[in-house]
């Protein structure tokens, strides 16, 4: 038996070898060290006729690179090259999905937009042409149902017309048809935004983190009118129907100087675009935020909140109208710190949209979205002139604060026929009150009795302060002491008389509640004043004891 030495190289020496360098690599000193030989006795055997290969485990692959995000789709370019009353010549580049064939094909192509076949005759196409378009709509009636008839001619049948007028025949067939194209789109976009100060009107700032989800299916009704088989397109009228959630958080320190409103579009991702017969029809979805101030007000406001609606809304050039409605409303993430002076308003709300365009804005578009509010009413009040509450001659001094919140969800439609902008119009889909803050002294209701009252009988008088700011009908609850509880409601600049029988003789302690009003406003705990009575058996107030 022999012994021999034998060298061990580390898996890094070996990469060391081809490479210069390993992850983790020690230092000059330590490597220096791992490179020596290391001395090991171990047993040789006689050689056998058979060979063991000793296989080196294979390196770990690394996990592949995640691929990037798809890029966004890009809404394709629309160029005028002419123009005059009632009528374009445009050019248009970029990609869009053929309905066709269902792949991405290039688009660059002319158009002639016409505003209606009134307008034929006022282009700059030659007189032949015009024949041409006059004779193809001459057998069709206008529309009747006030939808639109927005004419776009293909160059091509233009280059056509001229070509036969110098003695190149061109035969084709191809019928006229009406039709309804339609295309869906999910979506789920997010974003966030930040406004600052504006000298004057806010100080302060406002930050919001928007997403906008669902799914839509934008649909176009047209006619197709042919020439030598070139397409003349007559465009009626866009549908955009679908659903849509508007998630948004916000984050307001702000104070708001003067009644003022903002409004800013944050983001118009484009969704897609489709390309009939080579004219691009593009979706996107539009995101605004705004803020409307009614007077000066603070409003400090961290919360959440989302609205979520479902439309199926039809848009031309007499406007827009069809189906909507609300399914839920918004979800504060927590309760506002607010001060005012006097009754104020203050709505930060989010808009969440989609919008279908012909070509471009400044020839056909539909929108429609869900705006969700946030309605804030502030009020505060600090004096001696709201009311003698105790009915002792003198009115007391008092202050008071209320928030009152509620949510609220529109539909909002906008359409544009021809660089003409419509509308918007806006629909109230849901409403609700969603909670009511109070403090201070000035919400508490007038509660008092006559001096002395009649053998067992106690005669009270309710109402609200003169300041309290609304005139939503209150409901009350009167707690008399002796077990008795009695709920009314009344107008609260009314004073109501109560009154109540008592079966034995001491020391009663009437409570009166303003629990709530017919707008939703809950006051329980917050609106309250009590009375002490006492029953000797004549009944008498304000610790006052009548004896016989």
């Amino acid at each position: 038996m022999r012994t021999v030495k034998i060298a061990f190289v580390t898996p890094c020496m070996a990469a060391l070898l081809f490479t210069g360098a390993c992850a983790n690599d020690p230092t000059s000193a330590e490597a220096d060290a791992s490179t020596k030989a290391r001395d090991l006795s171990i047993s040789v055997l006689p050689p056998t006729d058979k060979t063991v290969v000793v296989k080196q485990p294979l390196p770990t692959p690394l996990p592949p690179k995640p691929l990037p995000p798809p890029p966004e789709p890009v809404a394709p370019t629309v160029l005028a090259l002419e123009r005059g009353t009632g009528w374009r010549h445009v050019q248009v580049s970029g990609n869009a999905e053929d309905l066709a064939t269902g792949t991405m094909t290039s688009l660059s192509n002319e158009f002639y937009v016409i505003d209606g076949r009134a307008s034929i005759n006022n282009t700059a196409l030659p007189a032949n042409t015009r024949a041409v378009l006059n004779d193809q709509l001459a057998t069709v009636a206008p529309p009747a149902d006030g939808d639109d008839e927005i004419i776009i001619v293909p160059k091509g049948l233009n280059d056509t017309i001229q070509a036969q007028a110098n003695g190149v025949t061109t035969l084709a067939f191809c019928d006229d048809s009406s039709k309804v194209f339609s295309k869906s789109y999910n979506f789920d976009k997010q974003y966030d935004y930040h406004r600052s100060s504006e000298p004057g009107a806010l100080v302060g700032s406002g930050d919001f983190h928007v997403q906008l989800k669902g799914g839509i299916t934008g649909e176009v009704k047209y006619e197709i009118r042919y020439s030598w088989c070139w397409p003349t397109f007559v465009f009626h009228r866009m549908t955009v129907s679908g659903s849509a959630d508007v998630l948004a958080q916000a984050n307001l320190v702000a104070q708001f100087q003067k009644k003022w409103s903002w409004d800013a579009e944050i983001a118009e991702p484009t969704l897609g675009t489709v390309s009939l017969y080579g004219i691009p029809i593009t979706f996107t979805a539009p995101i605004t935020v705004g803020l409307d101030a009614q007077a000066a007000a603070t409003l400090n406001f961290n919360g959440a909140y989302q609205a979520h609606g479902e439309f199926n809304i039809y848009c031309n050039g007499n406007g827009c109208d069809g189906s909507k409605n609300a399914t839920s409303g918004f979800q504060p993430g927590g309760s506002p710190v607010v001060s005012a002076a006097g009754k104020v308003q203050v709505v930060p709300w989010v808009e969440g949209a989609i919008k279908a365009k012909l070509l471009d804005e400044a020839v056909a578009y539909a929108q429609v979205g869900v705006r969700a509010k946030l309605m804030g009413e502030l009020w505060a009040y600090a004096g001696n002139n709201c009311g003698d509450a105790d009915h002792d001659g003198t009115n007391e001094w008092v202050t008071g604060a209320t928030l009152d919140l509620g949510v609220g969800i529109d539909v909002v439609a906008r359409a544009g026929i021809f660089g003409d902008d419509l509308g918007p119009w806006d629909w109230n889909v849901l409403q609700r009150h969603l909670a009511f803050w109070g403090t201070g002294d000035a919400i508490d209701p007038i509660f008092y009795g006559r001096a002395c009252g009649g053998q067992n009988l106690a005669t009270m008088h309710v109402g609200m302060r003169p300041c309290w700011p609304y005139s939503d009908t209150v409901t009350y609850k009167m707690t008399w002491g002796d077990g008795a509880i009695e709920n009314f409601a009344g107008s609260p600049g009314t004073l109501l008389t109560k009154t109540h029988n008592f079966a034995t003789y001491g020391l009663k302690s009437i409570r009166l509640d303003a629990v709530t009003d017919s707008k939703g406003r809950t006051m329980a705990g917050d609106a309250t004043r009590s009375v002490n009575i006492t029953y000797l058996p004549v009944i008498c107030f304000d610790d006052l004891v009548l004896t016989q």
